[in-house]
């Protein structure tokens, strides 16, 4: 991308960056496009952005078969587990997009969780993403429903021209 960063990407690195300043043990976050291809990122460690948002995409993908096939509707955090770390996802505008983080091991995940949701409500307004609201079938509640397409517009835009999209603070 360029040296540039748009309006948008400036308010969604702020996100990240609140987001991160608010919560102790986090090594970093990023958000990725339906695709798994990244938007904008915070991680600061050598982490392969691609490779991250890609198989993080692919969790959520895997995730969200096992809840249909039980029946559960709603998924909206994936949570794994390591010795040396903790990834969470949290899916954005009903599958249009995910705020990733990676978290030390010892970092409170309650107020990780707690942080995640607040900071994932304001990517979602700023990405023009709505909610699916309770009385949506099903089969609905993963697409988006904005006016006109404007947010996939405005994630396509971010991506346009160069295909290393992540802004690295």
């Amino acid at each position: 991308m360029s040296s540039n960063p748009s309006v948008l990407e400036r308010k969604l690195i702020g996100i990240l960056n609140a987001f991160e300043g608010e919560v102790d043990g986090v090594r970093g976050s990023a958000v990725a496009d339906r695709e798994g291809l990244p938007v904008v990122s915070g991680f600061r460690e050598p982490f392969d952005l691609t490779a991250m948002t890609g198989m993080s995409t692919l969790a959520v993908e895997s995730a969200q078969k096992v809840f249909d096939y039980i029946g559960l509707r709603g998924l909206r955090t994936i949570v794994f587990e390591g010795e040396d770390a903790k990834v969470l996802i949290y899916d954005l505008g009903g599958g249009q997009a995910s705020f990733i983080t990676v978290v030390r091991p010892d970092a409170n995940m309650g107020l990780v969780k707690f942080r995640m949701a607040l900071a994932a409500r304001r990517l979602e307004e700023e990405l023009g993403f709505t909610r699916p609201t309770p009385a949506d079938p099903p089969h609905q509640a993963r697409h988006l429903h904005t006016p006109s397409g404007q947010a996939r517009q405005q994630i396509f835009q971010l991506r346009q021209f160069d295909l290393h999209l992540a802004v690295q603070r």
